[in-house]
């Protein structure tokens, strides 16, 4: 369904009810509730322990949490405005933001899972060498590059003006279909 094609009668039948909006806030600050603690606890825990800080492979989990901080912070913050709003209140500029975060936290979320995924193929099957083959600056170098390459990704949708609120997604993101279009014609 078309929104730019509905009559005043069409579109508040696709618009959330005052239940929805309702249910949906109370849903995504417990996510975001939920997010926090967990990732903070994960945090704390590597913090504290001397044990789990010997273990240098826990600094991608501890990037891994920032990265999901981060995400629950700016973009679940910002989806549950625009749901408890039923609308986006916070204009262009943040939604750029909010897209770019976004983006750039999937990015350097996966290149963390596949990277935990490296350094535990070498710790198995490289046993003797591991500590050779990942060292602490190599770690670093390999989380640098994964923030590097997410925020080479996020800036690309702000740059070409991508980005706009998705309304049934409450969140900013590129607008695909748009550019499908473009692209078309």
């Amino acid at each position: 369904m078309n929104l730019t094609t509905l009559d005043a009668s069409d579109l508040a039948l696709t618009e959330r009810s005052d239940v929805e909006i309702a249910l949906l806030s109370a849903f995504i600050i417990f996510i975001i509730l939920l997010a926090i603690a967990g990732n903070m606890a994960v945090i704390f825990a590597i913090y504290t322990s001397h044990h789990l800080q010997e273990e240098m492979s826990n600094i991608f989990i501890v990037n891994l949490s920032i990265t999901d901080l981060t995400s629950a912070v700016v973009v679940m913050g910002s989806a549950m405005v625009a749901i408890s709003t039923d609308s986006w209140p916070m204009g262009q500029a943040w939604c750029d933001i909010v897209c770019a975060v976004n983006y750039c936290m999937i990015i350097v979320s996966m290149l963390n899972l596949c990277f935990i995924s490296v350094d535990r193929y070498i710790a198995i099957v490289h046993t003797l060498q591991y500590n050779l083959l990942m060292t602490r600056r190599k770690i670093f170098i390999m989380i640098a590059y994964s923030w590097f390459q997410g925020a080479m990704f996020a800036c690309v949708p702000v740059i070409f003006r991508w980005v706009k609120y998705d309304y049934w997604e409450a969140i900013c993101a590129i607008q695909w279909h748009e550019q499908r279009d473009k692209a078309l014609y």
